[in-house]
């Protein structure tokens, strides 16, 4: 069989090959996503943990003490009741979602590059993306939102070319409704949408009486589905000095850096493909870049500068990573929207060539250092001092069989939410639960130890006299001072430390 009849049979079939390819790369999406899965819970996936634990109730109650709606616990709590109250059964749901992601993925762009093809490498790049397969992972819902975010945009496009279409409107006006419960930040993704419609529309503002009733579903909807929440979010927002104390603010130059490691290897190979066209085809070259490419980079860019603005200036303080985390699959798509449009096929073999190069790197190294992506940031360990490692039901039995007659148990939970003074009407018994977050949730402490625990920002406030003690917390303890010298003391004082490495 020579290469052209091969090329003439993938011409002729186009949809059975892509199909083959789609699922060839959803099946490695989804091998990659459970190779690198076994790695414990950290504070943020078991503050989730301690969400879903208990009843399903308990999960609107639980969900005041953390910036989510109960729709993301609902999903969870419906994986743990099914596979069961461990890690595979809490990061089932996050890996299905980055799956799939890969199919919307493709599907989303097509819009762009109206390839097959370019398309497919899209979902290549998506598939195996460090960043995504770490999002997908983590027990938190920004899997969730990244797929939602762009069916939500698909949608979009479609309901702009179709504003008659009631089909249309009522599932884009659900799913804004979804993501903003999935995480409240993602109100932005709808705020750039309506400012770049006006860029999209073929006719203008000029509408007729059954589409104006369509756009005004994009916003009756979203609220009635968001209405229930509305006290949660109002709490948030007053006590945004508190929860986002955490969150260093950063320079403007961020909002291209803040995703590294995606936009390092979708930004290098695209400059190498540009400089190796403009030389090749020099009087000739031309990028030419349509309202739908423009619209693609707005919507990349605007939401970032704008959690950035806020943040600068205290309305709120907001990552410019995982709180906006939907963005991360948009350069993908710009940087293959731009190869696509060159001129010369060397420069699109240099941008194929040097992307999969980058890409790969991680799995090579996770390779020489026991399969796990370390550089990655997919690792999290849950440490004992003496080198002893645990998961987190270890942790647990491990804590609650200590024979250990302490005084106090010193508790660093690492949660901004320690230093609040009040809190919302009703809700005193639950914030104080939680502020022993690391007792009540990660190690579940036999009575006994949790009447004695003490929720301590430093080690270094643990009373030199007190000799007999256990710490609990996420405090980069051993290289405390305080610990140091507390750790001098007699050798029959009895005292253990547990922390937890990020």
């Amino acid at each position: 069989m020579t290469l052209k009849s091969v090329l003439t049979y993938l011409k002729r079939d186009n949809k059975r090959v892509t199909f083959i390819s789609l699922s060839i790369l959803m099946f490695l999406a989804l091998y990659v996503r459970l190779l690198f899965s076994s790695h414990s819970l950290w504070l943020d996936e078991l503050t989730t943990a301690w969400v879903v634990g208990a009843s399903f109730l308990d999960i609107f109650e639980r969900c005041w003490a953390n910036n989510l709606s109960p729709l993301y616990y609902c999903i969870i709590y419906a994986s743990k009741s099914i596979f069961g109250y461990s890690e595979f059964g809490l990061r089932l749901p996050g890996i299905i979602a980055g799956v799939l992601t890969v199919l919307v993925g493709f599907k989303v762009s097509k819009i762009f590059t109206k390839s097959i093809f370019w398309s497919l490498i899209v979902a290549l790049l998506i598939a195996f993306a460090p960043n995504l397969i770490y999002f997908s992972l983590e027990v938190r819902p920004y899997s969730f939102v990244i797929l939602i975010a762009l069916i939500h945009i698909k949608l979009f496009f479609d309901f702009i070319n179709r504003l008659d279409s009631i089909a249309l409107a009522l599932m884009l006006a659900f799913l804004t409704g979804v993501l903003v419960l999935l995480h409240y930040t993602s109100a932005s993704l709808m705020l750039v949408e309506l400012l770049i419609a006006p860029i999209l529309l073929e006719k203008g503002l000029k509408f007729s009486r059954r589409e104006y009733l369509h756009i005004a579903l994009q916003v009756l909807i979203p609220l009635v589905l968001i209405s229930p929440f509305l006290g949660h979010l109002y709490y948030l927002f007053i006590q945004n000095e508190i929860l986002g104390s955490f969150i260093e603010k950063v320079g403007i130059v961020a909002i291209i850096t803040h995703s590294s490691e995606l936009l390092y290897f979708v930004l290098v190979p695209l400059v190498f493909a540009v400089i190796v066209d403009f030389f090749i085809t020099k009087k000739d070259y031309h990028i030419h870049i349509n309202k739908k490419t423009i619209s693609l980079i707005l919507l990349f860019f605007l939401p970032l500068i704008l959690h950035w603005f806020i943040t600068e200036i205290g309305i709120a303080t907001i990552f410019l990573s995982r709180y906006v985390a939907w963005t991360i699959v948009l350069p993908i798509i710009a940087s293959v929207v731009v190869c696509k449009g060159l001129k010369s096929k060397i420069s699109k073999l240099v941008f194929i060539s040097l992307i999969l190069l980058y890409i790969f790197i991680p799995y090579v190294q996770s390779m020489q250092s026991d399969h796990r992506l370390r550089n990655q940031g997919l690792e999290r360990k849950l440490s004992i001092r003496g080198n002893i490692v645990y998961d987190w039901k270890e942790a647990v039995n491990y804590t609650n069989t200590l024979s250990l007659d302490v005084n106090k148990v010193y508790v660093t939970p690492g949660l901004v939410e320690t230093k609040m003074e009040s809190f919302p009407l009703g809700k005193e018994e639950l914030y104080q639960n939680y502020l022993l977050c690391t007792i009540n949730s990660l190690y579940l402490l036999k009575e006994s130890y949790r009447k004695k625990a003490i929720a301590i920002n430093n080690v270094g406030e643990i009373p030199v006299a007190m000799k007999n003690y256990l710490v609990i917390g996420t405090s980069d303890i051993e290289t405390s001072d305080k610990f140091i010298e507390l750790n001098k003391e007699s050798s029959n004082t009895t005292r253990k430390s547990i922390y937890y490495v990020e």
